[in-house]
């Protein structure tokens, strides 16, 4: 400490406080050297810019307990050595009680892995957060949101941790109903698949000149099946899925319920998938073919797929950081016009493609048929 007044003695491990009246002869002032200047009267005391500018322990924790959160704190090796009143309500520790680890309230499923992430935030100084379930006081397990922060200093060591819990069970649970509707809904819809294919088929028992459409029809069903799993939120494919496919193994699994094979001697097909291919997968998978399935949908209602000669070529090449696939309809009705209504195509775009992928859709409604564009960043096709 610098004691700047020739006529008094070095004063150390001295906090000042200046009295009421000499407030105004000046504030604490910061130095570039990490101190502060604090000015009563006749005396300049250079204190650590800490002693003036940041609260004691006593006020953090008043902070913290003052806060309708479940707060909790922990020295630099990740002890904890205090629980907020919401805290140790939700834990059931009397006020004076001393702070035993959240750890020993984690549920025995999660805490090998939640107690391995912890250590890991700990010793590279990493904020933590994970999903686990916690026991309350009452002995149920519910699911809670955890995040810790680290407090240091800049470039400086860790002087402790701030965490809070987040109870999430009844969000969790609600999460884990709607999964089980969505799936119960798939299994039932690929349940009226087979039906209706079997049905198909004796039909064509009693029929035999109807042998060859039942057998046609029952493969177009089998490919709808095919195409719904894919874009089924319960399927293979969604994004917690491991599962890695292609761009134009996606396109063929999703249009093969549209493929209306032209009987000439060329076998031409209406749909034609061409270009560049490259690995999918995640969220990016269900993202796209949701967009192909209502363009194809569309084709068939109002579109190319509508004429016989009509047809779809779709084509995907890379540019720069994006995949572009185009859309290109002809041979179907002419388009006089744009549409002027706001669609739910253009609405599914934005909500399921757009947001979540940072794509582009370009449509431009030429006299001859739709040509959509997309453009995919590279980087969300493995998101």
């Amino acid at each position: 400490m610098i004691h700047d007044h020739p006529s008094v003695a070095p004063l150390t491990g001295l906090r000042m406080q200046p009295p009421l009246g000499a407030m105004s002869q000046g504030l604490p002032t910061a130095k570039a050297d990490g101190t502060g200047v604090a000015t009563n009267g006749p005396f300049r005391l250079r204190l650590p810019a800490t002693e003036i500018f940041t609260p004691n322990r006593a006020e953090q924790l008043a902070a913290l307990n003052a806060v309708p959160l479940m707060l909790w704190s922990a020295n630099a090796d990740g002890r904890v050595d205090f629980y907020n009143d919401r805290c140790r309500e939700f834990l059931g520790m009397a006020p004076g009680a001393k702070a035993a680890h959240w750890a020993t309230m984690l549920h025995p499923a999660d805490g090998a892995a939640t107690l391995e992430q912890w250590q890991q935030c700990k010793v590279v100084g990493a904020a933590f957060e994970a999903e686990c379930r916690l026991r309350r006081h009452d002995g149920e397990y519910r699911w809670a949101l955890c995040r810790a922060a680290p407090d240091q200093t800049l470039d400086g060591p860790i002087r402790g941790w701030t965490g809070s819990f987040t109870d999430i069970d009844d969000l969790k649970r609600g999460l884990e109903q709607s999964a089980l509707i969505a799936s119960e809904m798939a299994h039932r819809i690929q349940n009226i698949f087979a039906v209706a294919g079997a049905l198909l088929m004796l039909s064509a028992r009693t029929e035999p000149h109807a042998q060859s459409f039942a057998n046609a029809a029952r493969a177009r069903l089998g490919s709808l099946a095919r195409a719904h799993d894919v874009i089924s939120p319960c399927s293979a494919f969604a994004p917690r899925s491991n599962h890695t496919t292609t761009v134009h193994e996606l396109l063929r699994t999703l249009l093969a319920p549209y493929q209306q094979a032209v009987h000439d001697e060329n076998g031409s097909k209406s749909i034609e998938i061409a270009g560049t291919d490259c690995p999918i997968s995640g969220e990016a998978v269900i993202s796209l073919a949701l967009l192909v399935h209502e363009l194809a949908s569309n084709a068939l209602k109002h579109g190319a797929l509508t004429a016989a000669g009509g047809v779809v070529h779709v084509t995907t090449h890379l540019c720069a950081s994006e995949l572009h696939i185009v859309w290109a309809e002809a041979g179907g009705p002419p388009l006089p016009n744009p549409p002027f209504r706001r669609g739910f195509g253009t609405t599914l775009f934005e909500r399921a493609v757009q947001a979540p992928t940072g794509s582009r859709l370009v449509q431009d409604w030429a006299p001859g048929g739709l040509i959509a564009t997309l453009h995919v960043p590279l980087g969300s096709l493995n998101g």
